[in-house]
C-alpha cells in the first residue's frame, strides 16, 4: 500500500505533481466548478427564494469564491476559469496555443458540472418559476452567451496586452 522512501514506482499523486497537463486539467475543472457552483448558486439563491438583499451580497459572493478558487488551484494552472481569459493568454503569447483545447475543455467540464449540480438542487424552483417548455428569444440566447464571451474577452485582452505590461512581473517563490 505504502511505498518505502526511494523505492520505485508510481502512484497517482506523483502522476499529477510531475505531469503538467493533468495539473492544469485539475486546476481548471476546480476552479472553474467552485466559481460556477457558488456564483450561479448565490444568484439563484437571491432570484429565487429573495436570500439576497442586494446585488453586493451576490457580488461578494462571487469575489471571495474566485479568490479563495484561485488560491486553491495556483500550483495546479494558471487559474482561468474562463474560455476568454485563456483566449487572451493565448493572444498575449502569456499561454501557448497549444495548451489552449486542455484549458477550455477543462473549464467547460468545471462549469457543466457545477450546472448539473446546481440543477439538482434548484430544477423544482426553476420549474415552478419559469415553467417548462417556454421558448426562448434571440435576443435571450444573445443576453446570457455571446455578450459575457465578447465583454470578458475584450476585457481579458485589454488587460493582458496594456495594463499588465505597464508593471514588472515578480517572480514566484520556489
Amino acid at each position: 500500500m505504502w511505498r518505502k522512501k526511494g523505492s520505485k514506482g508510481s502512484n497517482v499523486a506523483e502522476t499529477i505533481k510531475e505531469n503538467k497537463t493533468v495539473k492544469a486539467i485539475i486546476g481548471e475543472v476546480l476552479g472553474t466548478f467552485m466559481m460556477c457552483f457558488f456564483g450561479i448558486g448565490a444568484v439563484a439563491t437571491a432570484t429565487l427564494y429573495g436570500a439576497h438583499t442586494g446585488p453586493f451580497q451576490v457580488g461578494m459572493v462571487w469575489g471571495i469564491t474566485i479568490a479563495i478558487a484561485i488560491y486553491v488551484t495556483r500550483n495546479l494552472s494558471c487559474a482561468h476559469f474562463n474560455p476568454a481569459v485563456t483566449f487572451a493568454m493565448c493572444v498575449s503569447k502569456r499561454l501557448p496555443w497549444k495548451e489552449f483545447p486542455v484549458y477550455v475543455i477543462s473549464q467547460l467540464a468545471g462549469a457543466i458540472i457545477a450546472a448539473a449540480l446546481l440543477w439538482v438542487f434548484f430544477a423544482d424552483s426553476v420549474a415552478a418559476i419559469v415553467g417548462f417548455g417556454n421558448a426562448c428569444s434571440l435576443n435571450d440566447i444573445l443576453v446570457y452567451t455571446a455578450a459575457p464571451l465578447i465583454g470578458g474577452g475584450l476585457a481579458a485582452i485589454l488587460f493582458t496586452q496594456f495594463i499588465e505590461k505597464q508593471h514588472k512581473a515578480v517572480p514566484a517563490k520556489k
